[in-house]
């Protein structure tokens, strides 16, 4: 019958691993969180109590833990097959590297034999177990920091190679503890042997966070090049539109003159035919609801407030500064993403929806304040502003652009909700 205290020390173990698992991954929404935990700690506790009371080799016991705990990840956490894997095999390459440090050097320490250390219930096995989930609480609280301020972006080749670096820096250590079980003589080079096969497991780890981060800078380069270059397509063609609309302008008072002209000499067959030719070939549905002496600025608002319209939101339009020291294609760029995500924003709205935007001077510097209407607490339930598109890899892309805009202006981006209005406001110095 397994004794009591080692009820206790399983248990604690499976809260420590289901607490990492909730802290690294999300719980799926369509999961109860208190169920999923509960669950968990069951789940694990009751692989840990079986392969103990079973007394079955290391690297039996590190395959199980890893097959629990990778079931439980797939089956109520989200993210991806293979980082869960990688994490099922960090997680349990922890635990057996934090037990096997701290029981050879606590016996080296107290002159107990590492087999009696194991297997004896006293107060030194307590303070040791004790000692060794406090070092791998330290190491759960590391990885996690480091999961918060980064995203794992791996290939599945390095996925492969890291999670083998884990198998393999187990098996070594279960091999050579087997090894030195009853021969103390042997515990200072197995102490080093597992000191550095520790310092091999962080150094991969901080491999799998360059990595990560190297990944993710080039695919946000890419996305971010490949919209620069739809952007400036997209510039020119609503250049080219609005330099339409302007010489449309100008020509209208010919176009009303022959018109009249045609009505006076009563020729209304004839002014029919010119009236539908003019319709067709020269006016267009655009309507300028701006009008300004930057192109990049009227054709940006103008053709994003027409799409906004159509969509059944209400647009408003106040400019006093045309931001002259900042470039076109910054310009649009910048205005672009903000408005994109306005209407984005709207769209999701059930009552009637406004964009307003605001340009202006202040203090030496260019003012921005484009809002719109919203039906909830945005930076409360959306604190990352993550987009509803279907397309999942260009998140948060449009959000970036403005960011290294603000930032190669030396300006302040900031987000604000008043009561039903969201508003992103954008300070650019002038020159």
């Amino acid at each position: 019958m397994i004794h009591s205290i080692e009820l206790l020390y399983n248990f604690i173990e499976a809260v420590l691993i289901t607490i990492f698992s909730y802290q690294y991954f999300e719980i799926k929404l369509k999961y109860n969180k208190i169920v999923v935990l509960l669950l968990s700690i069951f789940a694990n506790f009751i692989s840990i109590t079986i392969v103990t009371t079973v007394n079955v080799s290391w690297l039996v016991t590190f395959a199980i833990a890893v097959l629990v705990l990778l079931v439980l990840l797939c089956s109520f956490f989200n993210g991806s097959v293979l980082e869960k894997m990688l994490i099922s095999f960090i997680i349990a390459s922890l635990l057996a590297f934090t037990s096997i440090f701290t029981l050879t050097l606590m016996s080296k320490m107290l002159g107990v034999e590492f087999s009696k250390l194991v297997t004896e219930n006293s107060i030194m096995r307590f303070i040791t177990i004790l000692i060794t989930k406090l070092f791998f609480v330290v190491c759960m609280i590391v990885i996690i920091s480091f999961k918060k301020r980064n995203i794992f972006m791996l290939k599945k080749a390095e996925y492969v190679f890291l999670s083998a670096t884990f198998i393999v820096s187990a098996i070594i250590v279960s091999i050579v503890r087997n090894m030195i079980y009853e021969n103390e003589d042997n515990y200072n080079a197995f102490l080093v042997l597992v000191m550095c096969l520790l310092c091999l497991n962080i150094e991969q780890y901080y491999s799998l966070v360059f990595i990560s981060n190297k990944n993710s800078s080039e695919r946000k380069l890419t996305i971010l090049k490949k919209q620069l270059e739809l952007q400036e397509s997209s510039i020119h063609t609503l250049e080219e539109s609005y330099d339409e609309t302007t010489k449309l302008r100008h020509d209208i008072k010919n176009y009303l003159l022959c018109a009249l002209e045609l009505a006076e000499n009563s020729e209304y067959n004839e002014l029919t035919d010119y009236l539908r030719n003019l319709s067709e070939t020269k006016i267009n549905k655009t309507i300028n609801y701006v009008h300004t002496e930057r192109k990049s600025i009227g054709a940006v608002i103008n053709t994003k407030f027409a799409l906004a319209e159509s969509k059944g939101i209400n647009v408003k339009c106040f400019i006093t500064d045309e931001m002259n020291n900042i470039e076109n294609i910054d310009v649009a760029i910048l205005l672009s993403n903000l408005l994109d995500n306005a209407i984005e924003a709207c769209e999701r709205n059930i009552n009637n929806s406004e964009i307003i935007l605001k340009i202006w001077t202040n203090a030496g510097y260019h003012c921005i304040d484009l809002s719109n209407t919203v039906e909830c607490n945005i930076l409360k339930t959306n604190p990352e502003l993550s987009t509803s598109k279907k397309d999942k890899n260009l998140h948060g892309v449009g959000l970036q652009s403005v960011k290294d805009i603000v930032e190669k202006y030396e300006g302040i981006l900031s987000f604000v909700q008043k009561g039903n209005m969201f508003h992103v406001c954008i300070s650019l110095i002038k020159d």
